[in-house]
């Protein structure tokens, strides 16, 4: 198959424009929140926690929509008006100055609190962010703030690089503005936010956060999902498919969109239609790869317990993290310098390599044991490929 220029395109521009896609649809890159289908329940929810005055943490296992649920919520209340909508993404946060900076940030860009932020932010540098935050929203005042904190578990992660003191003051910080302040709070995280360690003490001991598990989506909303992504056109696979896929993808969207993705990419021209058969055939040969490769590590403990295939279908940022580890064992800034990411990026992809977040970016491709660990602490750190990875390197 080649385009009107003679050239042969790749299979990920094969799949999705010979079914009349411009751009991939089953993206998992994507969380717009118009993207999202069902849990009007859990919007709802959510909607009458926060109007109660409560804190809320959303907590569930990676992929499951958490970060496209709260990009839903500030939409809402950026129509209603009814609350200054401020979105924190804690996996950029590195320092409680990086936690002022992210609010200096939405008071450059964000309407239509743009004036009010600016004035908060007039200060001195050095003025804590709570006591300015706590004079522009007084607790009985008429203006109320909503902080949407996204990911409040890097606070805690291994790879998140926060020093101790910081996280703590960032989680004072939350308890303070709950006593003193006309302020709601949205965490999101993979268990409820009580749990982290740097809440433990001030979240438990004063009961001011409700926890609120993100359900699994239903087949239909599944179905509806992938049908919102791809322009409601028709799906490339039936209707028993898609259940199939939920059940194998454990109805983490997440994991639906990479499998199917997947699937996709390695059968792009057979078929103008796949059923659930064709699914059942793609699973069963990935798990008969799967144990080949079991039955050979164990015959031969000197393999990595993956293979460089698997290496080879990771995205590019995460194998761009790689080839800068194979330089050697490298500090997050020297990481940074080579990979042209900021060191937030570079923080959450080497979390995900060492599997202690969004695992499912390893697992889905078969990848079952970390790529990656830390070496060192304090100033000191580095990181470095696992002896397995760095098996696996050598094929490469």
């Amino acid at each position: 198959m080649v385009d009107e220029n003679g050239r042969q395109p790749a299979p990920e521009e094969v799949w999705f424009k010979r079914f009349g896609f411009e751009e991939n649809p089953f993206d998992e890159r994507n969380t717009n929140a118009e993207l999202l289908y069902g849990y009007e329940d859990v919007i709802t929810t959510l909607k009458n926690y926060i109007e109660s005055d409560a804190y809320v943490s959303v907590w569930a296992p990676s992929g499951r929509g958490k970060t496209i649920v709260l990009n839903k919520l500030k939409e809402m209340f950026d129509k209603t008006h009814e609350f200054d909508v401020v979105r924190i993404p804690f996996d950029g946060i590195r320092s409680y100055q990086d936690f002022f900076t992210q609010f200096q940030k939405v008071a450059e860009t964000t309407n239509p609190i743009v004036k009010l932020f600016n004035s908060i932010f007039s200060g001195k540098k050095e003025d804590r962010i709570d006591r300015k935050i706590v004079k522009a929203y007084p607790k009985n005042g008429p203006k109320k703030l909503l902080i949407l904190a996204d990911e409040i578990g890097m606070l805690e992660s291994e790879f998140g690089a926060i020093p101790e003191r910081d996280a703590e003051d960032i989680a004072r910080t939350f308890s303070y503005l709950y006593n003193e302040s006309n302020t709601r709070v949205v965490f999101s995280s993979i268990k409820p936010a009580e749990t982290i360690r740097f809440f433990t003490e001030s979240f438990r001991s004063s009961r001011i956060c409700s926890s609120f598990e993100l359900r699994p989506p239903s087949v239909a909303e599944i179905k509806g999902m992938l049908e919102k992504r791809t322009g409601n056109k028709q799906l490339p696979v039936t209707e028993g498919a898609v259940a199939y896929l939920a059940s194998e993808s454990n109805y983490t969207p997440r994991l639906v969109l990479q499998n199917l993705n997947n699937f996709l990419l390695k059968y792009p021209l057979k078929k103008e239609m796949y059923d659930q058969e064709d699914l059942k055939a793609f699973y069963k040969e990935q798990q008969v790869q799967s144990s080949a490769r079991f039955v050979e590590v164990k015959e031969n403990p000197d393999l990595p317990p993956f293979s460089k295939d698997a290496i080879d279908q990771l995205p590019e940022l995460p194998k761009a993290v790689i080839e800068a580890l194979r330089q050697g064992d490298s500090t997050l800034e020297e990481i940074e310098k080579r990979t042209g990411k900021n060191k937030a990026t570079v923080a959450k992809i080497l979390s995900r390599l060492a599997l202690q977040s969004d695992a499912s970016t390893l697992t889905s491709r078969g990848i079952n044991s970390p790529l990656v660990h830390k070496i060192g602490s304090g100033r000191s750190v580095k990181y470095a490929l696992t002896p397995a990875a760095r098996r696996v390197m050598i094929e490469l």
